[in-house]
């Protein structure tokens, strides 16, 4: 599968940043609504493994929230490629969003 990487800085503590996050995770349904489905997301400390689909693709990644910085690790199927810079930059605006 290949790999996505993304990098978002933010003016928060790493506490903050994963109520945020938490709290989207929460809610992706109805901000999202058929667009991301089959939802997995589990916290282990301050790292999120995530695993949902999207348009039909299954996207799992790992979310690591410090304080002012959230990196993200993902893998998406290869019939996702030639979506991947899309994918990276839509985390990247959402998480940016959501942090801001």
């Amino acid at each position: 599968m290949p790999a996505f990487k993304a990098a978002v800085p933010h003016h928060l503590s790493a506490e903050e940043a994963k109520q945020r996050v938490d709290s989207l995770m929460q809610s992706i349904d109805q901000k999202y609504p058929g667009m991301v489905t089959n939802l997995n997301s589990e916290w282990n400390g301050n790292v999120l493994s995530l695993a949902f689909t999207v348009y039909g693709f299954n996207i799992k990644s790992n979310m690591k929230v410090e304080d002012k910085k959230v990196d993200i690790d993902g893998n998406i199927p290869l019939a996702a490629l030639p979506f991947k810079g899309r994918i990276q930059e839509t985390i990247s605006e959402k998480l940016k969003e959501l942090l801001a």
